[in-house]
């Protein structure tokens, strides 16, 4: 394995490879008598669970609490000041209507959001703001929806934080309403650092001037980074359409009888500031189509918009393809939990377990290094087939007298025969007692 001089990698040696599944089982078996304090469990559920409402069960949880969320339709919140994990139970979808807000947590805490749904009307879905500790979102969509008057809302917004990282996350920014206002960013980051990974972002679209009879609006970016750091690995960038632009009435008649509008230029697939780091690895960024200008019964056109820039600033590529790695969130005493992997045929994956997150970047390994240090555990998870997956299933054990919940940080380390190494995003793995 190759390691860069003085990088956190150091402490750990090669150990011998030995099937995932059973390497696996016998660390997390460790669980029930070793490490830190456990988590106390909060339910939540619309009938049937320990609170109704998302924001009811974060005001009475302590830090390290997890909220295991149910099915249903919940109202805003926000994580003030601690560090929670808040995470889907095992196949529920569950829906926030409202902004949710994530701020001030504290150096060498974590905050941990998982499977949940967030859609916003005005104002950005996901705001996560000075942040000394680390944010990791995963498994997570987060769109606005269209409000008049509201130009450039993001979906998520990421402010004054230094450790944040998204993994298979889906986010849509707000649309841009006409006359030539910008869309929302899927994406908006300032005075950051970011990781980000298997995702799908969109710009919002630029609203057609047509029912208004002004020009067509302004698609947003998908990845708008004001300042500060980004790393996006096997993610797709598109910057939104634009509108198409409208007819002004003139109240004349004949070939004055209005005025053609033009259409709204395309969205950047990731608009890099100057001054900022955006290193990308084996994404696609795509500009948005142009809105079309509007023609006049006479044949009047006015112009077409632009078509967005797939990326604009200094962004930075990184050779090579992305390495994956997904997999259950949360599983109870008792039942599987399953990862899969997909990289390079041959390579062998390795699984660095720790209790929370830290973000560095290190460029032997071509990527951000996201769970804490030093690590709990490391553990051989498998090799990579012919086909460029793998995977391992294992049983999760007792957690123990009176322990309720433990979460975990595991991040994959891809090693192929050569000795050569990559890296992929970071997830969490949450125990739970059978009880819940």
């Amino acid at each position: 394995m190759l390691r860069p001089a003085g990088s956190p990698w150091d402490t750990f040696r090669t150990a011998p490879f030995r099937t995932g599944s059973v390497r696996l089982l016998r660390a997390l078996a460790l669980l029930a008598v070793s490490g830190p304090a456990f988590a106390g469990v909060r339910t939540v559920a619309p009938t049937g669970a320990d609170h109704s409402q998302i924001a009811s069960a974060v005001a009475a949880a302590a830090p390290g609490d997890v909220i295991l969320v149910r099915t249903g339709n919940y109202g805003s919140f926000s994580i003030d000041g601690l560090g929670l994990t808040l995470v889907a139970d095992t196949n529920a979808t569950p829906l926030v209507q409202g902004p949710v807000l994530i701020r001030n947590v504290p150096a060498g805490s974590n905050v941990t959001i998982a499977g949940l749904r967030f859609g916003a009307a005005s104002t950005s879905a996901l705001t996560i703001l000075d942040c000394a500790g680390s944010v990791r979102v995963v498994d997570v969509l987060a769109w606005v929806s269209p409000a008049p008057f509201q130009a450039e809302v993001a979906a998520v917004r990421v402010e004054r934080s230094s450790d944040v990282a998204f993994a298979r996350a889906t986010f849509t920014g707000a649309p841009g309403p006409a006359p030539a206002t910008r869309a929302g960013a899927a994406l908006l980051v300032l005075d950051s650092a970011i990781a980000l990974h298997d995702s799908n972002l969109r710009g919002g679209y630029g609203i057609p001037g047509t029912t208004s009879g002004s020009a067509g609006g302004h698609g947003g970016a998908a990845l708008d980074l004001r300042s500060g750091s980004v790393f996006v690995s096997g993610t797709f960038l598109s910057g939104g359409s634009g509108g198409a632009g409208g007819l002004t009435s003139t109240g004349l008649l004949g070939c004055s009888a209005s005025i053609a509008r033009p259409g709204g230029d395309g969205g950047v697939g990731l608009d890099a500031a100057l001054g900022s780091t955006a290193r990308v690895l084996d994404s696609s960024l795509v500009g948005g189509p142009p809105g079309a200008g509007a023609t006049t019964s006479c044949g009047q056109h006015a112009s077409d918009g632009t078509v967005g820039a797939a990326s604009r600033g200094v962004v930075s590529p990184i050779a090579g393809t992305a390495r994956t790695f997904t997999g259950t969130i949360a599983a109870r005493e008792g039942q599987s939990a399953a990862f899969a992997f997909r990289g390079v045929p041959g390579e062998r994956v390795v699984l660095f377990l720790a209790d929370g997150g830290s973000q560095t970047w290190n460029p032997v390994l071509a990527g951000t290094v996201l769970v804490g240090i030093p690590f709990w555990r490391r553990i051989a998870a498998g090799t990579i087939g012919a086909n460029g997956e793998g995977s391992s299933l294992l049983t999760v054990p007792e957690l123990g007298p009176s322990q309720t919940a433990r979460v975990l940080h595991l991040q994959a380390l891809f090693v192929a025969p050569s000795g050569a190494s990559r890296l992929s995003g970071a997830r969490p793995l949450v125990l739970l007692d059978a009880a819940y």
